[in-house]
């Protein structure tokens, strides 16, 4: 049997504990793999364009790794067909970005897709993952490997792990062999489409890569809430406050079903400009008026404390932008 090179290279960014945006909160998946069909069809252009197949799925592996959500979120990279030139087993020491950047197109003629020993044991041995699986749908079934796509990826499914298909797949034979291999429970997504637009790729990062508000220790509002020099709450701010109530009652629920104690602290911050007295004033001011709106929706007002911080230097004061992401608030919990 032809050997497989099945390729796998490990992120190794370790995640951090810092104030999340109440819009990103935290990740339920710490890892994720991606498995990307290396055979000689995904070398092809893809409809006319210019790019291969294959080089269409290395710009959507690097639009992953460059994620502002998923930057603390390892990832792992397998390639799947014969002859694979690159191997890199599990021993690099960069990055899942790095290994993404190693690939290159390579011939188009004696490398089908299948899984070999390697693809097997992975699928067959894995627990609680979460994969993305990038093909073309160009599978054609060999006798030689002794391998079935369909009861490997089945078994991966069965075993509690999480699938997501990402095809290329254009011709009906193509769609027909990736219909007979996955059942209607796996999402299969169109690469071209999570490419080309903005408000699919989205969608499809919130399904793989669900986020939790209902464990991240602090939530951070950036400073839509109030105006310069203001205490007084913006229109805009009616919106991401309600958000946060919407957050804070269900972890209030979540403590009370869980027989836990509650509490939580508004915390109030500036930039630097001004004297340190008028700043932590106008931080204790800020959160304040966020805890009133939140008891003005129902919320026990003993279960919120508002605490002023002052001055920030969090982010660079020195410009705009800096100044702007000091002017915050965060939600700090007690459970």
């Amino acid at each position: 049997m032809k050997k497989l090179l099945f390729a796998f290279a490990l992120a190794s960014i370790a995640t951090t504990t810092q104030a999340i945006s109440l819009d990103e909160c935290q990740n339920v998946v710490t890892s994720y793999d991606v498995m990307a069909d290396a055979s000689g069809s995904m070398m092809l252009n893809f409809d006319n364009q210019d790019k291969s197949k294959f080089e269409l799925a290395k710009d959507f592996m690097l639009k992953l790794s460059d994620h502002k959500s998923l930057v603390d979120v390892k990832a792992n990279l397998l390639t799947v067909a014969p002859f694979t030139n690159y191997f890199i087993n599990g021993k690099n020491e960069g990055t899942f970005k790095e290994a993404v950047e190693s690939l290159y197109n390579m011939e188009v003629v004696g490398r089908p897709t299948y899984l070999g020993k390697r693809g097997s044991d992975y699928l067959n041995n894995s627990k609680d993952k979460t994969l993305i699986f990038i093909t073309d749908g160009d599978i054609k079934p060999s006798e030689e490997q002794g391998y079935s796509f369909k009861n490997e990826f089945g078994s991966f499914v069965n075993h509690g792990n999480r699938l997501y298909v990402v095809s290329l797949a254009k011709s009906s034979e193509e769609k027909d062999a990736l219909a007979k291999i996955f059942s209607d429970k796996v999402s299969v997504y169109d690469l071209n489409s999570l490419l080309s637009d903005d408000k699919q790729y989205v969608e499809f990062v919130k399904e793989v890569f669900p986020q939790d508000c209902m464990v991240a220790p602090v939530i951070e509002i950036a400073d839509v809430l109030f105006d310069f020099d203001k205490d007084t709450l913006t229109d805009e701010a009616q919106d991401v406050l309600l958000h946060a109530y919407e957050v804070i009652n269900a972890r209030f629920e979540k403590a009370q079903k869980n027989n836990e104690t509650f509490s939580l602290e508004v915390k109030g911050y500036t930039d630097y400009m001004g004297s340190d007295a008028y700043n932590l004033d106008l931080s204790l001011r800020r959160a304040q008026r966020v805890k009133d709106f939140l008891v003005s929706k129902g919320f026990d007002k003993d279960l919120i404390k508002a605490r002023g911080m002052g001055k920030s230097f969090k982010y660079p004061n020195d410009n705009a932008i800096g100044r702007h992401q000091n002017r915050r608030v965060e939600l700090v919990f007690d459970k």
